[in-house]
């Protein structure tokens, strides 16, 4: 008998194990793979390599990264950057969790405002906070007495910017870890006569600690959390539906009110700033500031090809995310690719925007790149947007999914139901409140982005948010405060629309979240 024939019989095996399902997932995963290697990986390659490189192009080996670690500035910027990271996690974390359970486990008054609220860093462009704190702590600034005789301009200030900056996305994180959960498991506690303090440490930090994870750390912390996450949502799962508290509402209803204020003054600050005549020594208001065309050559064209590029990034972006969080998730095996896919969705969020910018110069606008042509345009735009936010859009698609019992998958494979008929009518219509929470998510970081796209524009692509630095950098603030209050405005519309939109799928999709 032939070594062929030998073999034969687990070939067999093999097929019969591997359904049609199995192929198309493992297909499409290896297609997702791929795409994430071509814009996460390749360029940031790129950006490495040219670490071991001279000036000149030649190989040096480790020489850059000597000369980097023996120059005690360069070296004290890296132990800087740690202690910001640091803080900020310290202060973030605790302050989404909480303000996450207070919008999905408390009954807040007007809580569609509080959840609209704690989105609003997300709408603004990076320079807004700065322009704000500039406005309220700076030398000329109206509570600069506040700040004990320390400065804004140092640790203390960029903490505040980057904790202003990082609170939503750890927030929309969070709720949708929240937001599943099965009311049995809390009955049940109650008529074991457990305490609330029990309760939170028992039942809701550990259906959380995903989620809790995810918006804490990267990688290696969140494979190991993985292993150990169970699903919330099971076949047999019971809603829940928060019961009024006094003291707890109360409570939750005050730390909100506080949060939220202090949002909003960091807004007010920069809507003023915009309309005031010559700050600080003309205070009247004029609307001037708004007649872009004085102040940028683009004029309003910026921000329609910012409308442009972030609706593509949103349709597009979302759509993968999505998908391609589910085949990671849903994928039977295949765990070498399923591995690979994880560490790259995790990229983005270790790597800055102005490093993921460097890497697509040196990738697509290598001249044997047969990916060229897309440099400098409004697709190149799209595509490094995805990839730069795409960290946040995977991880609350995937919280999402984690929430589903697989039982429903085993249902349908038994009723000889396609993973794709279950996709389109079981598991997307589940997830899409956190679908149209990821559009949204990245339509209005596609209107505020600058790190990235700064380096990768033509003339003719120019975004309102790359705009908004170039004519605060002539010195006309007030100008760059104005653009950047459109840019709110915009996002802060479309959040509205996803407001009633959500609401009317809550109330034909989501009826089952109805007790």
């Amino acid at each position: 008998m032939t070594d062929a024939a030998l073999r034969l019989p687990k070939l067999r095996v093999l097929r019969i194990g591997l359904s049609r399902d199995d192929l198309f997932m493992r297909a499409g995963l290896l297609l997702l793979a791929t795409w994430l290697l071509v814009i996460l990986g390749l360029p940031l390659w790129a950006l490495l390599s040219k670490g071991f490189e001279d000036r000149d192009g030649r190989f040096v080996g480790l020489a850059n990264y000597i000369s980097y670690f023996s120059t005690p500035a360069l070296m004290q910027s890296a132990f800087n950057s740690l202690h910001v990271a640091a803080v900020c996690t310290l202060i973030v974390v605790p302050l989404s969790f909480l303000y996450a359970y207070a919008l999905t486990r408390a009954i807040l008054p007007m809580r569609w405002l509080f959840q609209g609220v704690a989105l609003i860093p997300i709408f603004a462009p990076s320079l807004l906070p700065g322009l704000s704190l500039v406005y309220l702590f700076g030398n000329q600034g109206f509570f600069k007495a506040l700040m004990g005789g320390g400065s804004i301009y140092g640790f203390d200030g960029i903490v505040i910017a980057q904790v202003f900056y990082c609170f939503p996305h750890a927030t929309m994180i969070l709720v949708t870890a929240l937001a599943t959960a099965d009311a049995r498991l809390y009955e049940a506690a109650d008529a074991l006569g457990a305490s609330k303090v029990r309760v939170f440490f028992t039942v809701t930090l550990p259906g959380a600690k995903y989620g809790l994870i995810s918006a804490a750390l990267a990688f290696v912390v969140d494979r190991l959390v993985q292993r150990k996450q169970v699903a919330l949502l099971t076949a047999r799962a019971v809603p829940l539906i928060p019961k009024p508290k006094p003291g707890r509402d109360a409570f939750f209803t005050i730390f909100c009110t506080v949060l939220g204020l202090w949002i909003l003054l960091v807004l007010g600050m920069a809507a003023w700033g915009s309309l005031v005549k010559y700050w600080p020594y003309n205070l009247g208001l004029t609307l001037a500031s708004y007649d872009f065309e004085k102040f940028d050559s683009n004029g309003w064209g910026s921000y329609y090809n910012s409308l442009w590029m972030a609706t593509g990034a949103a349709v597009f972006g979302t759509a993968i995310m999505f998908v391609g969080a589910w085949l990671n998730e849903k994928t039977r095996g295949f765990h070498l690719v399923r591995g690979l896919v994880q560490l790259l969705t995790f990229l983005p969020m270790a790597v800055p925007g102005l490093v993921l910018g460097l890497g697509y110069i040196f990738f697509f606008n290598a001249p044997n790149n047969p990916l060229n042509f897309l440099y400098a345009t409004m697709s190149i735009l799209v595509i490094n947007t995805i990839a730069h936010f795409y960290t946040v859009g995977h991880l609350t698609s995937t919280t999402a999914l984690k929430q589903i019992d697989p039982e429903f998958e085993s249902v349908s494979a038994s009723l000889k139901v396609s993973v794709w008929r279950t996709f389109g009518r079981v598991t997307a219509p589940i997830c899409l409140p956190s679908i149209v929470d990821v559009a949204i998510y990245m339509f209005v970081n596609a209107m505020t982005t600058v790190s990235s796209v700064i380096f990768l524009y033509a003339p003719d692509t120019k975004l309102a948010s790359v705009a908004a630095v170039n004519i605060e950098e002539s010195g006309t603030t007030a100008a760059a405060a104005a653009l950047c209050m459109v840019i709110v405005a915009t996002s802060a519309a479309v959040k509205a629309v996803h407001l009633v939109v959500d609401r009317f799928l809550f109330g034909r999709l989501q009826a089952w979240r109805r007790r």
